[in-house]
């Protein structure tokens, strides 16, 4: 075994690469885990909250927000039960081990504004390729977990637009085409191809050439049938994920977009200058890495692998890579415990932080080298000051510190330190120069506005002073307007009274001439008055006689209404017991008409003589050249039982379900005409069978409510009568 692991090794490259990881739902059978989703994406799901730093929660950015498009796909869309309709998307940077190999967080390694503008353009890029069908429902930026990352959720669907009559040319030809690959590997089971063959991909040919018409003649009879009046759709075609999208949208996401991207590019220098390795962008990454984003969920994945390494150290049997492998596990959940815990005063601080310390170590690539080292050393340490149970274990830790030191012993680590910390307080004076700097500006500036500022006051005080003076002036002459207007007029008594006689006059002539007025509007209303009385009366008698009239024709409604009801359930019962033999009868001819076709093996035979010794025994014993004949005719026989039990288990099944809402030969006749329905050289009978029988039962439905609701009308009718 290597007497010490800590030794740097040969120049590696780091890699960094992203994931887009898609998760489908349905919008009808799925609705509970996509309102969790989006829930946890805007942290209003309780049972999330442990996993996220509370305090880093309100640097999360919400880039799209439009819950009116998921409402939209769950009521205003046609969707199949069988349909992935909305996808959720966790979009992430990875680095691999390069945060836990260097002790940094790859959080801080770009600016909040750079972690923003990168995952817009992500979204751009995700838009764009989603194509035209794609609905973008919301798109977080996540801060508050492990590496910033993006959750967005989208839904497909497109414009349904209805015809009264759907031909040939109007069928989805993806639909009819997975349709034919799927019917044609059912028939594959019997015929053995090995797929990919020229004899597999010829006799799919054929396949389709005998099978396209029937099928797409069954799908426009659907599409004729199942009408809808929703103004959306979603089917086969409407989305972009096939097999070629995920075989190409990673290659086509780093190639077309991270390759050029800023952001990219400015974390890829950086990575170079924190690891004093390569680094490049690649499509997949020589190792697997956790991709979750959550915290907790990143911790706990990596406690397997820390317990098995912790059990060979313990027992001396490991490697150097593992040895490593297993301080980059402690360094990784240092990083997240600390990512958990800080204060959203700190975490801003750390972006400040990390820009110096980039700058520091980018002016000498030593001190990289030895903070690496010191970061390792101080895992080491730390892992010892905690209580451990197996000694061999911290034995083997001790003895790699010990080691550690002994190798590393002529190495003036203070020197070292004060040398960072000088680069450190040098990058940090500049720091503060360029900001008193800034600072200086800032107040001259403001200085500046400042005295316009005050220019512009005092300005408005001349103009404000000047405008006082006029509204003073103003005020003058109104004043004197006014006592001019009510200085006292002195008149003679004769003209006083001369006055007051033409006033008297006239308010007499304007009286006179009011009331006579006054008089006529008072007899034209009276007379308005007795003719509007008199119609009122004349109503009044008109309506009691025709409430008369309603109330007696209702009491000969009600007669009749409970007579015919009364005929309604004898006649019912009449015809549900003229029909049963009926029923039962072409139950009967369904059964042996279906099992007329039924093909009868060689195998079948040799089974039935393995199973029913007796029988044969005795079919045997009649005539041996007629046995297997009989046993066919056996085998009809309960086939026969068979389907006959199949059809009354089914009756029975969907009138328990119906809680007696449908008898029992309402039932029946709807699981015999799902039956009748199937084609017979149908090469997925169970499926057609359920999809028949979806549509009787619906349509059963549809009479009964069509008959309730007339009911209801006459009801109505009655109770408004």
């Amino acid at each position: 075994m290597e007497k010490h692991f800590l030794i740097k090794g040969g120049i590696k490259m780091a890699e960094i690469s992203a994931i887009n990881n898609f998760k489908k739902y349905n919008s009808k059978s799925g609705r509970s885990s996509i309102n969790n989703v989006t829930k946890e994406a805007f942290r209003e799901l309780e049972k999330f909250k442990n996993n996220v730093n509370h305090e880093l929660t309100q640097f999360n950015k919400i880039l799209v927000k439009d819950l009116s498009v998921l409402e939209r796909q769950y009521y205003d869309t046609e969707v199949d039960s069988r349909s992935r309709d909305v996808v959720s998307v966790v979009s992430q940077v990875q680095t691999g081990n390069f945060e836990a190999k260097n002790g940094v967080d790859l959080t801080y390694m770009l600016s909040l504004e750079k972690w923003e503008q990168y995952y817009k353009e992500n979204l751009e890029f995700l838009n764009k390729k989603f194509g035209k069908n794609a609905h973008c429902v919301y798109a977080v930026i996540h801060l508050d977990e492990s590496t910033p990352h993006m959750q967005s959720l989208w839904t497909f669907s497109e414009a349904n637009n209805q015809k009264d009559k759907y031909t040939v040319s109007d069928v989805n030809t993806a639909k009819v085409k997975s349709a034919l690959t799927s019917a044609f590997l059912r028939r594959n089971k019997e015929l053995g191809l090995t797929a990919g063959t020229d004899e597999y991909k010829k006799a799919f040919e054929e396949f389709k050439v005998q099978e396209k018409p029937k099928i797409i003649e069954r799908q426009l009879a659907k599409m004729n049938k199942n009408k809808s009046d929703k103004k959306f759709k979603f089917e086969s075609g409407t989305s972009p994920f096939t097999k070629d999208f995920y075989r190409t949208f990673n290659e086509e996401f780093v190639n077309d977009f991270m390759v050029n991207n800023a952001a990219v590019n400015e974390l890829k220098n950086k990575v170079k200058v924190f690891s004093n390795e390569g680094a490049e962008v690649v499509v997949r990454r020589t190792e697997k890495v956790n991709s979750s984003e959550d915290l907790d969920r990143t911790k706990f994945a990596m406690e397997k692998e820390k317990k098995e390494l912790e059990s060979k150290i313990g027992s001396n049997d490991y490697s150097k890579n593992e040895f490593m492998k297993y301080t980059e596990i402690l360094s990784k959940r240092e990083i997240i415990n600390r990512k958990k815990k800080i204060s959203k005063e700190d975490f801003l601080n750390e972006f400040k932080n990390y820009e110096t310390d980039f700058k520091v170590r980018k002016s000498n690539k030593e001190i990289t080298d030895f903070k690496r080292i010191f970061n390792i050393k101080k895992i080491i340490k730390d892992k010892l000051n905690q209580r451990q149970n197996n000694k061999n274990f911290k034995k083997n830790l001790k003895k790699e510190i010990k080691l550690f030191d002994e190798i590393f012993k002529n190495v003036d680590f203070e020197a070292i330190n004060k040398k960072i910390e000088d680069y450190s307080k040098g990058e940090k004076i500049e720091e503060l120069i360029k900001n008193r700097e800034n600072l200086y500006f800032e107040i001259k500036t403001l200085e500046t506005e400042a005295s316009n500022l005050k220019s512009s006051i005092n300005f408005l005080e001349k103009e404000q002073s000047s405008k006082n003076n006029e509204i003073r002036n103003l005020d003058e002459q109104i004043w004197e307007k006014k006592m001019e207007a009510e200085k006292p007029y002195v008149v003679s008594e004769r003209r006083k009274q001369e006055l007051i006689n033409e006033a008297l006059n006239e308010a007499r002539k304007r009286g006179d001439t009011l009331m006579r007025n006054i008089k006529k509007d008072v007899e034209k209303e009276e007379a308005k008055n007795n003719t509007i009385k008199q119609d009122i009366l004349d109503k009044r008698l008109q309506m009691e006689r025709e409430l008369q009239e309603i109330n007696n024709k209702r009491r000969q409604l009600n007669d009749s209404y409970a007579d015919l009801e009364e005929k309604k359930r004898r006649r019912k019962a009449e015809l549900e017991k003229l029909a049963q033999p009926i029923i039962q009868k072409e139950v009967d001819d369904l059964v042996r008409e279906h099992l007329r076709y039924y093909k009868v093996t060689d195998k079948d035979i040799l089974n039935f003589k393995a199973n029913n010794k007796s029988e044969y025994d005795k079919l045997f014993g009649e005539a041996q050249a007629r046995a297997d004949e009989k046993i066919k005719g056996a085998y009809i026989r309960r086939k026969y039982d068979a389907g006959r039990k199949f059809i009354n288990q089914m009756t029975n099944m969907f009138h328990q379900d119906s809680n007696g809402k449908f008898s029992l030969l309402e039932i029946e006749k709807t699981v015999i005409a799902a039956i009748e329905n199937v084609p017979d050289n149908t090469y997925g009978w169970w499926n057609d069978f359920k999809i028949n029988l979806d549509i009787e039962l619906g349509n059963m439905v549809r009479e009964r409510n069509a008959v309730r609701n007339q009911n209801k009308s006459r009801s109505q009718y009655d109770r408004s009568l």
